[in-house]
């Protein structure tokens, strides 16, 4: 059973369509639950809160589609919001307590270097594991140009940002 979220992007309709042909195509036949998002946040988000309040959750899905842009463009950030345990994003259930302390090394406030290094060393875990299997990755652009001044990509204020800026 797969779980998509009605219109979630452009075309993500088609895309569920496309996922169910080609698996098919090789004998994975897959029931799809297209909602819309009330209905996905249930079976996502709140069901994740549920379950890191230690409620017995019952996952209904083998898999499910999403999408995510990066907004300020570092992969621990990402990582922080899609993966660590404590997360409502990690709709996918993920635990490792190595990783956690890595992905949170990532969003510290040590050298740039380290940083990417703990980064780079989660998602190396993280694919041993086979903590997802992206099945559809879309490019995401912008532009600007050297006229626009003044540009800074801020963080979301997560949980880590907040930490860091409290504690100097």
């Amino acid at each position: 059973k797969m779980l998509a979220r009605q219109g979630h992007f452009a075309q993500s309709d088609e895309v569920v369509s496309l996922i169910q042909t080609q698996l098919a195509a090789v004998g994975i036949n897959v029931e799809v639950d297209l909602m819309e998002k009330s209905a996905w946040m249930t079976e996502t988000i709140h069901k994740r809160l549920a379950y890191l309040q230690g409620e017995n959750v019952t996952m209904n899905y083998h898999m499910g589609l999403d999408a995510w842009v990066s907004d300020t463009l570092f992969a621990g950030d990402d990582l922080y919001s899609l993966y660590t345990t404590t997360t409502d994003h990690n709709w996918c259930f993920y635990d490792n307590p190595e990783v956690d302390q890595l992905i949170r090394f990532s969003v510290s406030m040590a050298p740039y270097e380290e940083r990417v290094e703990a980064a780079l060393k989660a998602q190396e875990i993280m694919m041993q594991d086979v903590a997802m299997i992206p099945l559809f990755v879309q490019e995401f652009l912008e532009a600007s140009s050297p006229k626009y001044k003044g540009h800074i990509i801020l963080p979301n204020c997560y949980d880590y940002f907040l930490e860091a800026y409290f504690e100097e």
